[in-house]
């Protein structure tokens, strides 16, 4: 009869070596025992909460600050005896106030770091230690470990007697040994102790008469004599000695009574921190195997991207990952190939992923992996044959599977290593496939590794089964799985790679019958399609990887190139407002010194070059301008709109498509909506009377002409405000040139009429607030505008020079204007 078939498994799995290491993760002993016979999670839900406590701890443990439950102690036990009504020794009530110190100390932790981690807070929550029992335990024991004096004085006074009394005893018998009426019978000349008293050695034909013999030496030739002149001080030691020890078993007695009345918080305390102990086990041991946290559901799906077998990952091996998968469309999966391909490596690995993740350990798999919760794993994985049992190979098979189709449900995950093998092959197959239907009938997920080639072909018969192989490349086992297609078991290329004959071989491959070389051509064939396709794959990848790491070293290059200019714009605006600053208090001194000579020569230049360094002063203080409003939501044509970089207003000809067409004297512009300001009743009403008392309709021909007219009748006065403004500069130094928002006009996108139009009336605004520069930001784009705009500029009445801008102004997408 086999064993139980849960525990086979388990044993064939190796579990145990997983949860041996999850004991030497642990911190403490009660840790340790608990991970050794580990409680699995029996849900999802139960599933996901032990991932979570994994995710918190490694939220938390970054450099070197870890959950601090080692110090906690496995004084469970200590405490039942106190609950029982037994006295502790000093030692162990040592041991329960440290580690009630501890988890005071545990729980404190996780409250200053609840809301990082309130799972494991809430894990710590119902630590509770009593703190006058706390107290006392810690204040009753000093450094070496006995009943602190200063806490209980009677102890104190009884040990000073005790001191006292030994002194006295010992100065009375040091005096016999140094007087000379003793000197002839004393054996040694040094006080010892025998039964409790002190004594002297003596020669022993001299005891009779000098006192009270306690022992002999081994010869016979030294009595050890307590002298009649220290029996009664002995007396007395004894007395106050066993007073002593009477108070001290009381006070022991006292102590663990107390600790006995808490036992049953402390217990929840101890079970919280073995709890938590495990949590950090489990991140720990998920950490050494470079373990992912997989989605868990309850639909039976098992995905697993780049998974890797913990225990020869745990033995330092380098492993092979995988890609394994089952699911509701495919719930059984055929792995066939060689002999020590892999193929049972795989078949433990899937098995393993599933304990790992009802046990809450992290997966060796890369993210994005999915592992269900399964409550019933079956693995039937080596031979059963066995001579007291009088089980052959085959009937040991037969009795798992048995066992397997009374067992598996929907929640059930079957592995099954080499299914029915030792009989006649052509019926071991179809009894493999019978089974193999029977369990997917029952709605368990199954895992079979095989030989036969009526199961190799069974995926391209039964969409339920998927096909998988280890792969064989150049004469030796790579153990990559290949899914999608079936493997050939090379018996006859792995015999001769192993030294078998060559006529052997040869005739063995004679042997064959037709049906079976045509298979395992095929399916060699499409081994190393499928082997070449991967290596490409791999390629791919790589190069892949390599193009991601150069994208992201440029990235953080762009990051910082452009980091490092914005700090050196900053530095040097920061330069720039402290020239401004300088230059506004050299103006000021002049200013004051014109005006203490009482002279007014030079004041109005002064004056006007204070007002514009203060203006640009002002400028760069106050930064960008502040949003613009949004844009309007009720616009119709004919309303009267502001345009924002335009003085005049202007009236809405049409609307398309988040754009207005507005005519502004006898120019009309197509602007974004988002440009466009509308005007009050009120706003409009004042325009209309102003237009009226001007004599001018808006729609006029000939208006645009006419401001040029205008303006040009003015230039000589905008001449002797160049002048005035030129005189100015000379005060204070170079125009300044940081450009801002107020002193820049975007006409990217605009056409070149109405680009020149808004140009116009740009410079004029400027001039009129007395800005000496100006930036017209025209991009690069095919060059038409720039070219225009460059063109227009030498007629254009406001513009004294203009230059493309300088790198660090923006470059020769802006076009630098002095005015």
């Amino acid at each position: 009869m086999i064993m139980d078939l849960v525990a086979r498994t388990l044993e064939s799995l190796d579990w145990p070596v997983l949860l041996d290491r999850l004991a030497w993760h642990a911190r403490t002993l009660a840790g340790a025992r608990a991970a050794e016979s580990l409680v699995l999670a029996d849900s999802a839900a139960g599933c996901r909460r032990l991932f979570e406590e994994v995710e918190e701890v490694r939220g938390l443990e970054v450099g070197n600050d870890h959950v601090p439950v080692g110090p906690v102690g496995d004084v469970g036990g200590l405490v039942e005896r106190c609950a029982a009504g037994a006295v502790l020794e000093g030692p162990s009530l040592q041991d329960i106030g440290s580690t009630l110190r501890a988890l005071v100390d545990l729980r404190r932790w996780l409250w200053d770091r609840r809301e990082a981690a309130p799972l494991l807070w809430s894990l710590a929550e119902p630590i509770v230690v009593e703190g006058e029992v706390l107290d006392l335990l810690e204040r009753s024991f000093d450094a070496t470990g006995a009943i602190s004096g200063e806490t209980w004085p009677e102890v104190g006074e009884r040990r000073r007697r005790v001191g006292a009394i030994k002194s006295r005893i010992k100065n009375v018998l040091e005096d016999i040994l140094r007087s000379g009426d003793f000197a002839d019978i004393l054996q040694e000349r040094f006080v010892t102790e025998r039964g409790g008293r002190f004594v002297i050695p003596v020669k022993a034909g001299y005891r009779r008469g000098l006192g009270i013999v306690h022992d002999r030496s081994s010869s016979g030739e030294t009595a050890y004599v307590e002298p009649a002149a220290v029996v009664e001080a002995q007396n007395e030691l004894g007395e106050v000695e066993a007073e002593l020890l009477a108070e001290e078993r009381r006070i022991l007695g006292l102590l663990s009574r107390m600790v006995g009345r808490c036992a049953a918080g402390i217990a929840v305390s101890l079970a919280a921190a073995l709890r938590l102990d495990l949590g950090v086990a489990r991140s720990h041991l998920g950490d050494e195997l470079r373990g992912t946290i997989p989605t868990v559901g309850e639909e039976g799906v098992l995905i697993l991207d780049g998974g890797r077998h913990p225990v020869l990952a745990l033995r330092g091996i380098d492993v092979v990952p995988n890609d394994l998968r089952l699911d509701s469309r495919q719930p059984a999966l055929v792995l066939t190939g060689p002999n020590t391909g892999g193929k049972t490596v795989a078949l433990k690995l899937l098995g393993l992923a599933a304990w790992m993740v009802r046990a809450g350990i992290p997966v060796p798999a890369r993210a994005g992996s999915r592992v269900d919760c399964f409550r019933t794993i079956l693995a039937d994985i080596g031979d059963h044959q066995t001579v007291s049992g009088d089980l052959s190979t085959f009937s040991g098979h037969v009795q798992v599977c048995r066992e397997v189709l009374a067992q598996a449900g929907a929640d059930t995950l079957v592995l099954l290593d080499e299914i029915a093998v030792g009989t006649d092959p052509a019926q071991g197959a179809a009894l493999a496939r019978a089974v193999m239907e029977a369990v997917l009938a029952r709605g368990a997920r199954l895992v079979v590794t095989t030989h036969y080639a009526e199961l190799k072909v069974l995926p391209l018969q039964d969409a339920r089964f998927a096909a998988a192989a280890v792969q064989y490349q150049d004469g030796r086992p790579t153990y990559r799985v290949q899914v999608g297609l079936p493997g050939s078991s090379h018996a006859i290329a792995i015999a001769r790679h192993l030294g078998l004959s060559g006529d052997v071989l040869e005739r063995a491959q004679s042997l064959l019958d037709a049906a079976s070389r045509t298979l395992d051509e095929a399916l060699s064939g499409l081994e190393s399609q499928q082997s070449a396709l991967l290596s490409r794959e791999d390629a791919l990848r790589v190069r892949l990887q390599e193009a991601d790491r150069r994208e992201k070293a440029l990235n953080e290059r762009e990051h910082r190139i452009e980091d490092r200019a914005r700090r050196l714009e900053q530095t040097e605006l920061a330069r720039f407002k402290d020239r401004l600053r300088d230059q506004e208090e050299e103006i000021k001194s002049l200013i004051a010194s014109i005006q203490a000579r009482g002279q007014s020569d030079g004041m109005r230049e002064a004056n006007a070059a204070l007002e514009t360094v203060r203006a640009t002063r002002r400028q760069i203080s106050l930064g960008d301008e502040p949003p613009p409003p949004p844009p309007p939501q009720d616009l119709k044509v004919g309303d009267r709109v502001q345009l924002r970089q335009m003085p005049s207003p202007g009236q809405v000809v049409s609307l398309s498509a988040g754009k207005a067409e507005v005519r502004v004297g006898s120019v009309v512009l197509w602007v974004p909506l988002a440009d466009v300001t509308a005007l009050t009743k009120g706003e409009q009403r004042q325009i209309d009377r102003r237009q009226r008392a001007d004599g001018r309709a808006e729609s006029a021909p000939d208006d645009r002409a006419g401001r040029r007219e205008q303006r040009a009748g003015k230039k000589a006065d905008r001449r002797a405000q160049e002048s005035l403004a030129e005189q100015g500069r000379a005060s204070t130094g170079a125009a300044p040139r940081v450009r801002t928002s107020t002193n820049t006009l975007d006409l990217r996108g605009q056409r070149v009429e109405d680009a020149l139009v808004a140009v116009e009336f740009f410079l004029d605004r400027m001039l009129s607030d007395r800005q000496p520069v100006a930036f017209l930001l025209h991009g690069h784009g095919t060059g038409a505008l720039k070219q225009a705009l460059r063109q227009f500029l030498p007629r254009c009445a406001p513009a004294r020079s203009f230059r493309a801008a300088d790198p660090d102004e923006g470059g020769d997408a802006f076009t630098f204007v002095e005015l």
